[in-house]
């Protein structure tokens, strides 16, 4: 863990900009976007073909635009780290935001919890030394577990409110937004990165990283394959029942900091 926790601090430190999201808010999509862009630049710059690397979310990644290096570092801040130090967390947290743009990826909870349980799921069933989930546990066993369930999830939300709302130190990436107008949305990030673009390439870039297309390259990939699984808004209803969407839904407006659910209400998610 000392390990991980000196390579983020030195990432933070290098990085020109960062993007900080909980597991499966859809980061991984907007890093694919972005290693596609990636491709565009080398491949003028070289004039060959390159194709760009997938998957390797949690790294420094470096965009090129007319031989300038853009870095960017994708993390998941301290959720991947065991520790319960909130003087830590909150250095982490402070490290992020130091005089750089930064973004933050947000979902609707419940999809992101649910995703999250399949991740687990799979991660265990890939690893069998790595305890990530405990063989037979449920989704709802493991949504209303205090361990890695909805309560975790909004604990690391309230660690980002004020941050996000008040102190307006991250440009936060509604996952659903994205999913219902991805060309606009990924205009915006490239645009905040200054990175320009064509109207065609960009087009190109949203039809290359549809969800359709990356479980396509994601196949063979093994560890890697469930990262693109249903790309779809409130698919929540898919997995829960009348009764655990109304607990679910208690958790979140009673826990969730009231910034985060006047913000999910005025893009229409409510609880």
């Amino acid at each position: 863990m000392i390990k991980q926790i000196i390579r983020k601090i030195l990432y933070y430190s290098i990085s020109d900009y960062n993007i900080i999201s909980f597991p499966k808010s859809g980061r991984t999509w907007i890093v694919c976007f972005l290693h596609e862009y990636n491709g565009l630049s080398i491949n003028k710059l070289n004039n060959k073909h390159n194709s760009p690397k997938y998957f390797k979310s949690n790294k420094l990644l470096t965009l090129y635009n007319k031989n300038k290096k853009t870095s960017i570092f994708v993390d998941h801040s301290f959720e991947d780290l065991d520790i319960n130090n909130s003087w830590m967390k909150n250095l982490l947290i402070k490290l992020s935001i130091k005089n750089k743009t930064n973004f933050f990826v947000l979902r609707d909870p419940r999809d992101t919890i649910i995703s999250f349980y399949f991740h687990k799921k799979y991660a265990s069933m890939m690893d069998s030394k790595q305890n990530f989930l405990k063989k037979g546990t449920s989704l709802s066993e493991f949504i209303f577990s205090p361990e890695r369930g909805i309560i975790y999830l909004i604990d690391f939300l309230n660690y980002f409110s004020d941050h996000l709302f008040v102190k307006k130190s991250y440009e936060i990436l509604l996952y659903e937004n994205f999913i219902d107008d991805p060309k606009n949305n990924f205009a915006k990030i490239l645009k905040s990165l200054n990175l320009p673009i064509s109207e065609d390439n960009l087009q190109y870039l949203v039809e290359e990283t549809s969800f359709e297309n990356l479980q396509k390259k994601a196949q063979g990939t093994d560890a890697q394959i469930k990262k693109f699984r249903k790309g779809k808004k409130q698919n929540f209803h898919q997995y829960l029942d009348y009764e655990e969407i109304k607990k679910i839904n208690l958790i979140i407006n009673q826990k969730l900091d009231n910034k985060y659910l006047n913000y999910f209400k005025k893009n229409k998610i409510f609880f």
